[in-house]
């Protein structure tokens, strides 16, 4: 904040909120604002019924400012950025409600306004090494949760009845499914990355792109792989292995210090050279932490550099219309000399029935 000539930062209930104040807010109608001074002691702007559920621990660590039903929050809020600080220049949330933060802008017309984003995301891409715990951890669980659906069958089944089997397998084995069906991309609906789950039934001879997450202690997993059922035709063979290379080319040229978008290459240019350059339509990943996605991301155009422990998505995708997408996709970590896999689920072709 000080290198950036931030004064103080208020953020809304978010991710962002959660990483700054460790409490698990939630967004609604009635104004909550973590602010936190460069200097000083942090603020909490809350409905006053709310704090209840907050420990003392919490309150002695931060100044509680409750406000009730019939009082201006917002004005409260502008009060306390004025008094922690005389803050000038503010960065508010980047997941702040529109009407929030015009009604501050309002009540402050002297302040310069900032996104707070970079300023949080430089810290939070960055994981220490609890939050890369929770990450294996909530991995783990994911791959357990697949395994569970690919003992259970394919063939036969709606999209629709594998993805309530897989909400059921997620939350088996612990892991919050955070309100998400996951894709089931089955035979031609696999050629859609973000597949909407259909009443098409699988059968024997479709390819299966199947993506999904969830939360563990807030920290999220994200896993894809593309499944066969029976035996896979030589088309398929060739795109998959196109795929997997190109998830193994990212991975060998993750280190501390190579570019953000130079993994995005690495990748693109193993589709590319196969003659399926035009059918990777996606960026090659994006990071991952308490959200399932936040910065970094592997794009072109993102010269951003890698550092020690940050978390990111591998995921190179093949999609031809009409026929059937393959996509695989791994967690990884940046370490001192390369990379890890935080994903251990096998990336060879898994023939399913």
């Amino acid at each position: 904040m000080r290198q950036d000539g931030v004064d103080a930062l208020v953020v809304a209930p978010s991710a962002d909120f959660y990483y700054l104040s460790g409490y698990a807010a939630k967004p609604t109608e009635r104004f909550t604002g973590f602010v936190l001074p460069a200097e000083g002691r942090p603020s909490l702007v809350t409905p006053a019924f709310e704090l209840a559920r907050l420990g003392q621990e919490f309150q002695d660590a931060v100044a509680c400012r409750p406000w009730n039903e019939t009082d201006d929050p917002l004005r409260l809020a502008a009060a306390v950025l004025r008094s922690d600080g005389g803050a000038r220049r503010i960065g508010a949330g980047n997941q702040m409600w529109t009407e929030f933060l015009l009604g501050l802008q309002a009540r402050m017309p002297d302040a310069a306004w900032v996104a707070a984003g970079e300023i949080v995301s430089s810290l939070r891409m960055v994981k220490d090494v609890e939050e890369l715990r929770l990450l294996r951890e909530a991995q783990g669980l994911a791959e357990e949760a697949l395994r569970r659906l690919i003992a259970a069958g394919f063939e036969g089944k709606t999209e629709r009845a594998v993805a309530a089997a897989l909400m059921d397998a997620r939350r088996a084995v612990g892991l919050d499914p955070t309100g998400s069906a996951g894709i089931i991309g089955s035979g031609p609906n696999g050629a859609s990355p973000h597949h909407m789950n259909s009443d098409r039934i699988v059968r024997r001879g479709d390819a299966i792109v199947i993506d999904f997450g969830g939360g563990h202690h807030g920290y999220r997993a994200d896993i894809t792989r593309t499944l066969h059922v029976g035996p896979p035709s030589t088309e398929f063979r060739a795109v998959y292995e196109t795929v997997h290379a190109a998830n193994a080319a990212a991975f060998a040229a993750t280190r501390p210090g190579a570019t953000c978008e130079s993994i995005d290459q690495a990748g693109r240019d193993v589709i590319t050279k196969a003659g399926y350059g035009e059918y990777f339509i996606h960026r090659l990943g994006h990071g991952i932490g308490l959200e399932g996605h936040e910065p970094p991301y592997m794009i072109a155009g993102n010269r951003l550099a890698l550092s020690v422990d940050m978390t990111f998505t591998d995921e190179p995708g093949i999609y031809l219309p009409g026929k059937f997408g393959v996509r695989i996709e791994d967690v990884v970590r940046v370490t001192d000399d390369g990379a890890e896999r935080l994903t251990e689920f096998p990336r060879a072709i898994t023939i399913v029935e």
